[in-house]
């Protein structure tokens, strides 16, 4: 049986496919940093779906937005709640620094291209407007910063911290378009990098060792080793990001086990919808050749990766992998 969330989930899929996105399988391990990946034309999104956006945990954001970052993705969650309150529409809220939105204004950008206006912020809901258009507007109506606060009803400080591009109430807004007869409202683009709050050291790995089996930690030293940027994951169908050059591989480490096989599948279908390649290392050869490529992902097993030297190497073996 299909719960709210599952729900939930189904229409942001069906949204996202109307809309001409291609559109990942739904992501079922436990735990997950994100639910299904999309992209359409150069836009990729990784998504989180909730009931509740508070119910989603610091560790799992900060993993989705490493992986964002590594994919070149849009990461957002969406959502129904934000804490015991409906999720507003044409309202961007943050969790993290991640932009969250609810399903009605998730719609309106997809397939209205409509973006939201209101920002919702620890004391109410604010909107940015454009400071320089807004310092033209008053000068062009030869207003000073005096007059132009005194019909807000706000401080002269606070009519100067605007045109330095500091947030306004929503009232302010209103009434700052109706004075000076220009729109001044900016759209807030939640496909954009510039709205995510990305700090230096949520990049840095988490998995800590004790966490990871050995044949995980003998694998990724061994990609080390080789010369290839590794990026660990935690919540996700893969469990490393291999970097060769400018080229990103969705990468997994695993024992050979049915759960191995299922990520293998989910793996798949992310690096068939973002178009970047895809390998599973495991830990012994599939039972069958036929298993050699699990829906077009090269797998490889621990003895395939400790005779490879170098990147080189490693390049050679996966062209001919794909040749055969």
């Amino acid at each position: 049986m299909i719960g709210r969330r599952g729900e939930l989930i189904g229409r942001v899929m069906n949204i996202l496919l109307d809309a001409g996105f291609m559109v990942s399988e739904k992501c079922t391990i436990i735990p997950r940093c994100f639910d299904i990946v999309a992209k359409k034309d150069t836009v990729s999104l990784i998504l989180k779906i909730l009931l509740n956006i508070d119910s989603v945990k610091e560790d799992s954001i900060l993993e989705l937005k490493k992986l964002a970052s590594k994919i070149s993705a849009h990461p957002l969650l969406i959502g129904e709640k934000a804490g015991n309150q409906d999720m507003e529409h044409n309202v961007v809220y943050f969790r993290w620094g991640v932009p969250a939105v609810n399903i009605d204004t998730f719609y309106d950008c997809i397939i209205n291209s409509i973006l939201p206006l209101v920002y919702a912020e620890r004391g109410g809901y604010y909107i940015q407007i454009d400071e320089k258009k807004l310092g033209l507007a008053r000068k062009e109506k030869n207003l000073s910063i005096g007059n132009l606060a005194s019909m807000l009803g706000v401080s002269r400080r606070t009519v100067s911290k605007y045109e330095e591009g500091m947030k306004t109430t929503v009232d302010i807004a209103i009434k700052l378009e109706e004075v000076l007869k220009m729109e001044l409202i900016k759209e807030i683009n939640i496909f954009s990098d510039d709205i995510i709050e990305y700090n230096h050291d949520e990049n840095k790995d988490h998995i800590h060792e004790e966490k990871i089996s050995l044949l995980e930690r003998k694998m990724i030293k061994h990609l080390i080793n080789m010369g290839l940027d590794i990026s660990l994951i935690n919540y996700s169908p893969f469990n490393v990001l291999s970097k060769i050059k400018d080229e990103v591989i969705l990468t997994g480490v695993t024992h050979l086990d049915n759960m191995a096989l299922k990520k293998a599948k989910l793996t798949s279908s992310i690096s068939s919808v973002i178009d970047r390649p895809a390998m599973f290392i495991l830990d012994k050869e599939p039972p069958t050749k036929a298993l050699d490529k699990i829906d077009n992902i090269l797998v490889l097993n621990k003895k395939d990766i400790r005779y490879i030297k170098d990147i080189e190497g490693l390049i050679e073996l996966i062209s001919s992998r794909e040749a055969s």
